[in-house]
């Protein structure tokens, strides 16, 4: 018998992206872990820190809470520190802040764990904890292509606590008083009755009226993309709704609403005679945010501008109430009062570049120098007047302002040498 074995050309020519470019699969020696876009069609995530859970080895995805936009919470290779463990976030070459939220899945090429020191060097201590890059899709050369993914679900909890009903309650608590030599809360405990006289058996399970069964959770988005020789294009709008679990099946009044409506992103790259652009616009429309900073009733804080505009008598204000030390009347405490538009639309990150000629950079032994110039978030347009509309999603803080750090607006210059 006679066995032959043969080269795999296609996994030895596969490549990565690493902090300072590709390298081909077979001869990098750092702990990478790579998901492609292919990976992910397999399952479908509706978020982007979602789209790892099981894909990369050595990368743990956890939620620490089932709230609708909930964040979920990514540590690779464990915890490294008692403070903040996350990674450090590459989108398109520009470092993110804040997670990765607003980036579609539908939207990623592909996923790059760096996961040792080695890897992530180039990003010094920031790559402590390690470094996720993504990697967006462009256009291909060709006819527009236009892309529409569509999905419904229902949601409904997956158990419920075991607990007593009203006459085991009722026994339990009248020992409880007797054992603590008090008298017993109930006269009857196996003959309940209600404030009307009606007898009450077993009670009322409240997690079956604080559940709601069949909550509703529906995805959309459409990418249209294309590309020339001159400029390349990739268009992505997303719609996902999620209803949550906790809030019962019954009518409620709602004063705002953390989830937006609409989620969309836009990149755009062009490049021309040495110049290469690139540009991402994200946003959100249909949310609301509960300004939870303004205490008026705190008298040693400052008041905002728009206090100006109070109630001072008839013919005035009727938004804004009269303005008294202490708040006895109770006017300027949490309401919808403090709930504003929290829609916004970013220009999340901008890069000029030029690559000088070869016939230049080859005089002086160089075989390639690009200079640029960076920005994130350059331009900011919302209607919400605290530091950041594009507040934590995850928690309990989906939708409520406590007071975030404010993101900065960076501006870089830098340039690439490769020899």
């Amino acid at each position: 018998m006679r066995i032959v074995m043969h080269e795999d050309n296609e996994l030895l020519g596969e490549v990565v992206v690493v902090g300072y470019g590709v390298q081909k699969k077979s001869v990098v020696t750092a702990s990478i872990a790579k998901v492609s876009a292919s990976d992910l069609a397999t399952t479908a995530p509706v978020r982007m820190d979602n789209a790892l859970k099981g894909l990369a080895a050595g990368v743990t995805v956890t939620s620490s809470s089932g709230q609708p936009g909930a964040a979920a919470q990514i540590r690779i290779r464990g915890i490294g520190t008692i403070n903040n463990s996350d990674p450090l976030y590459i989108v398109d070459g520009m470092p993110i802040e804040g997670g990765l939220d607003y980036v579609n899945p539908s939207d990623i090429e592909s996923i790059e764990v760096l996961k040792d020191a080695a890897s992530g060097a180039i990003y010094g201590a920031r790559a402590a904890n390690g470094v996720v890059l993504v990697t967006t899709k462009s256009g291909k050369k060709g006819k527009v292509k236009v892309n529409y993914n569509f999905s419904y679900g229902w949601q409904s909890k997956w158990r419920k606590r075991d607990v007593l009903n009203a006459t085991e309650y009722a026994v339990m608590m009248n020992e409880g008083y007797i054992n603590a030599g008090m008298q017993p809360l109930y006269s009857d405990p196996y003959n309940l009755t209600d404030a009307m006289g009606n007898p009450i058996n077993t009670g009322t399970d409240w997690q079956d009226e604080l559940f709601n069964d069949n909550a509703p959770v529906m995805n959309h988005d459409v990418t249209i993309s294309g590309s020339s020789d001159k400029v390349n294009y990739y268009l992505s709008m997303g719609y996902y709704e999620q209803e949550g679990i906790i809030g019962g099946n019954f009518d409620r009044s709602k004063i705002g609403k953390g989830m937006p409506d609409w989620t969309f992103g836009v990149n755009f790259s062009a490049a021309w005679r040495g110049f290469d652009f690139n540009m991402m616009w994200q946003g959100t429309a249909g949310n609301d945010v509960f300004d939870a900073t303004r205490r008026i009733d705190i008298n040693s804080s400052n008041l905002p501008s728009w206090m100006l505009n109070r109630w001072t008598g008839p013919g005035t204000s009727n938004k804004y109430p009269i303005f008294i030390v202490g708040d006895s009347s109770d006017n300027w405490k949490s309401s919808d009062l403090y709930v504003y538009d929290g829609s916004y639309l970013r220009l999340k990150n901008i890069e000029l570049g030029y690559t000088l000629p070869e016939n230049i950079t080859k005089t002086v032994f160089i075989n390639r120098l690009r200079v640029y110039v960076s920005a994130e978030n350059l331009l900011t347009f919302t209607k919400y007047h605290g530091f950041d509309p594009e507040i934590s999603s995850g928690g309990t803080s989906l939708g409520v302002d406590y007071g975030v750090y404010p993101q900065a607006r960076v501006w870089r210059i830098g340039f690439n040498l490769e020899f």
